[in-house]
């Protein structure tokens, strides 16, 4: 069965099913809503716990009689506590993707393709972010990590750890997701506006015009929610019409329940991605010492000459510290910057975790955090 369509999904459609015409969009949509699934946990938005008297692993199950008995066929050890946790099969290969707070620096992949017993496991970086989700299609990873305010997705290669960077959003709220197609093509949606009652979202994708060019909006009354608890999926179908699921809650939950609305429509233009369209890695950045008292020197290479390159240093709050610039430098391909641990008014700034953010030419490169001790 598959949810995602009106034709086979076992929702009462006949009752809260909608069609028209929306002025936001401008385009056809179909809209439904079902309370009964208000205090489940709906598959497209996966939660993890793990408590410190647990064992500190994943188990796989599989099932080959319709999900009528689950065998464990994998155990896989972890080395601290679960952070994130993504499940994900293009209908050959199947993946796990997996962080862990004792490596917020890394990204592990389980991944079966033939033989559903066996899992090859790989460690890749994640600069600094943390996982929100991964889809795979054939020999590549594609993943949404979150940083301070921004998210990026990043392309992996199976067997190469270093990510090629597809795209960076600046994330003004939290609702927000990412997805691919059987075909290639990717898809982004994420809520432009905070409003109390009205959830407005903005969709990007790939078109003619190039990478995450495509853009549509969408945008209803919904009534008082909570933005930070609600959430907000999207998938592609065979033929790239977009199915986008949102998950409201009204009161301050530990995980994300409530109810549960379905939006579909077209984004008008849609293609899959091409490799010319992303964005090479070309940069690297180091932070020594880490931890540091109350100093630390910020280095960064690049493979390609620059003309800009610029520094930013948030709080844990998100708000900018410091920013250091190398302006009007054509060949530029490395540098350093000392910070004293001092904001742009001069004054040292308290201990805590910081995170740095390389750019070069305007656009995000690389992100870690720092640890000042005093």
């Amino acid at each position: 069965m598959n949810p995602y369509d009106p034709d086979e999904n076992e929702w009462n459609m006949e009752e809260y099913h909608f069609d028209g015409t929306h002025g936001s969009t401008g385009y056809d949509k179909d809209y439904h809503y079902d309370s009964r699934l208000r205090y489940i946990q709906p598959p497209d938005f996966p939660s993890s716990s793990q408590y410190p008297d647990t064992n500190n692993d994943i188990r796989v199950l599989h099932s080959s009689n319709s999900t009528q008995n689950f065998v464990e066929i994998h155990v896989e050890e972890l080395d601290g506590m679960l952070q994130e946790l993504w499940m994900d099969s293009d209908g050959e290969n199947v993946l796990i993707a997996y962080q862990t707070f004792a490596e917020i620096d890394s990204l592990h992949f389980l991944i079966s393709n033939d033989d559903p017993l066996q899992y090859e496991h790989y460690i890749v970086e994640s600069g600094g972010n943390k996982l929100k989700n991964a889809h795979i299609v054939n020999d590549t990873i594609y993943v949404l990590c979150e940083g301070f305010y921004q998210e990026f997705i990043y392309r992996y290669q199976i067997g190469d750890p270093v990510p090629e960077l597809v795209e960076s959003f600046d994330l003004e709220n939290s609702l927000s997701d990412f997805t691919v197609s059987e075909s290639g093509a990717l898809a982004y949606v994420y809520e432009e506006n905070y409003d109390p009652e009205i959830i407005d979202l903005d969709f990007r994708y790939n078109n003619e015009a190039g990478s995450m060019m495509g853009m549509m909006n969408w945008s209803y009354l919904f009534g008082t929610f909570n933005h930070r608890k609600s959430d907000v999926s999207i998938k592609l179908d065979e033929n790239n019409k977009a199915y986008t699921t949102f998950l409201k809650t009204i009161d301050n939950t530990s995980s994300a329940t409530g109810e549960l609305y379905l939006i579909s429509g077209e984004l008008d233009g849609i293609v899959e991605i091409t490799e010319d369209e992303i964005i090479p890695p070309k940069a690297s950045m180091n932070i020594y010492p880490n931890p540091f008292n109350p100093e630390t020197t910020i280095s960064f290479s690049f493979t390609e000459s620059i003309q800009n390159a610029e520094i930013n240093i948030y709080n844990v709050k998100g708000q900018k510290v410091r920013s250091f610039s190398a302006l009007g430098h054509p060949e530029l391909v490395e540098g350093a910057v000392v910070w004293n641990g001092k904001d742009t008014n001069n004054k040292s700034v308290s201990t805590g975790i910081y995170l740095f953010e390389l750019k070069a030419d305007g656009n995000v490169q690389k992100t870690k955090k720092g640890l000042l001790l005093k």
